[in-house]
């Protein structure tokens, strides 16, 4: 990145602290037995992991920060840790599905675009980009602008299940679920808009290829 001029995207994806690695020489010692079947072992390495990356996070922070090039972050993870059965993937889906997200600027960023607050309880990991093109006060194309509307004006997506006749639950910002049906009318035909758009470019005939709705915003 340092040695780059251009625009560039990258996505990265790391296993670093993914169970069931163990490793010797912790800091962390479990002290109180828990419900889970993970042994000890398990445990306090998986503790020991979240300390090395929060010491790395902060690394990683301030050498982008030290560039002059503008830098926005989107860091977010996976899933609730499978080591602890105390959290019921079926009875407490959000909890198991949830995890902590940030974005981040660094100052050459706010500098060069300024900044907004786009910060929620919750989100769906399609709406990091919008929030990010948000937070930049960046120009967008038509898809974006719908995802951005979306982002405004819709609850958000509660992505990791359907109900049975495949329709799209939400939820609000305080975590309650909201059915598809239960949304406002203008709510309802933004998410329609954004299913035919889906729809088009994947299984679809791709009729939106062929027009100005995804063309590069200068």
């Amino acid at each position: 990145m340092s040695k780059k001029n251009n625009s560039q995207f990258i996505q990265l994806l790391t296993m670093q602290n993914h169970t069931p690695w163990t490793f010797e020489g912790r800091d962390y010692n479990m002290i109180e037995p828990t419900d889970s079947s993970a042994d000890e072992s398990t445990i306090e390495s998986y503790l020991q992991g979240l300390h090395y990356t929060d010491e790395a996070t902060q690394t990683f922070l301030d050498k982008l920060n030290d560039l002059s090039r503008p830098i926005t972050l989107v860091w977010y993870g996976d899933h609730w840790p499978g080591i602890f059965n105390f959290v019921n993937t079926t009875t407490d889906a959000l909890s198991a599905h949830s995890t902590p997200y940030f974005i981040w600027q660094n100052d050459a960023a706010k500098k060069a675009n300024g900044t907004v607050n786009v910060s929620a309880n919750y989100a769906d990991p399609s709406d990091f980009t919008a929030m990010m093109m948000k937070m930049n006060g960046m120009k967008v194309d038509a898809y974006w602008a719908l995802k951005t509307e979306m982002l405004e004006k819709v609850p958000t997506i509660n992505n990791y299940t359907r109900d049975d006749k495949g329709k799209l639950t939400f939820l609000d910002q305080q975590g309650n679920k909201i059915d598809e049906k239960s949304l406002t009318k203008d709510q309802q035909e933004i998410v329609n808009d954004f299913k035919l758009v889906q729809y088009d470019i994947t299984t679809g005939k791709s009729y939106l290829l062929k027009t100005n709705f995804f063309q590069k915003v200068k």
